[in-house]
């Protein structure tokens, strides 16, 4: 399964730049609460040779990210985790997902490496998706804030994110934390509507960068040099 191609901008947030987003925002926009907050959380993987972190860095148009996501705080249960390779093309991109419902409500209680060999046995069963060899290679986590306008443009908003080195024999609540101090806001858009948003952006006057939370928690953990 898939989400339809779209555009994704992203913009990382200082608190001046947040202020002044947020008051865009909700003074000057249409745009509403969409969903309420959740608590997102990633298993990213990458093969023995960080492929998918060599492709970004060298500005390959054409990339993939593998991950696991899951929803809830780790002192709650954990739910509805499924499989994604978000696939990009530029500033263009889509995702294919599969759910993985033996996961469901047991993510707090097994290791990395367990949660590894029931998330990827589906897909090596039948080659779902992908063909090599993935290992666990970035915990991530998020809470973030849902809104839309009335021309069907998603903004969300991504703070107190969290990076965590997964070690396979531990639990995912149990290993230490790095914070990234900064928010990221992404702008999230059919193909059609480019020149729409380009004209609403204007006045927000934040300049719109690369950026990959993947890349950004590696680098905290002395993986990768990233900027």
């Amino acid at each position: 399964m898939s989400d339809d191609l779209r555009y994704e901008i992203k913009l990382v947030a200082n608190e001046i730049n947040f202020s002044v987003f947020n008051k865009w925002l909700h003074i000057e926009t249409d745009f509403f609460k969409k969903y309420p907050d959740r608590q997102i959380n990633s298993l990213y993987f990458d093969d023995n040779n960080f492929s998918c972190v060599k492709d970004n860095l060298s500005g390959i148009a054409q990339r993939r990210k593998y991950r696991l996501r899951w929803y809830g705080r780790n002192d709650e249960e954990l739910s509805d985790p499924v499989f994604e390779i978000k696939i990009k093309n530029g500033r263009l991109g889509f995702k294919k997902y599969f759910n993985v419902p033996e996961l469901n409500n047991k993510l707090n209680n097994l290791k990395i490496r367990q949660i590894q060999e029931i998330a990827l046995l589906k897909n090596k069963n039948k080659k779902l998706f992908f063909d090599k060899d993935l290992n666990p290679s970035l915990i991530v986590s998020y809470k973030r804030n849902y809104f839309e306008n009335n021309n069907d443009i998603r903004i969300t908003v991504d703070n107190n994110i969290i990076f965590s080195d997964p070690s396979n024999d531990k639990l995912i609540q149990n290993h230490d934390q790095a914070v990234f101090n900064k928010r990221i806001i992404e702008f999230k858009f059919g193909i059609n509507k480019k020149d729409y948003v380009s004209r609403i952006m204007k006045d927000l006057n934040i300049v719109p960068s690369r950026h990959s939370k993947y890349l950004s928690g590696l680098a905290m953990f002395g993986k990768v040099n990233y900027l």
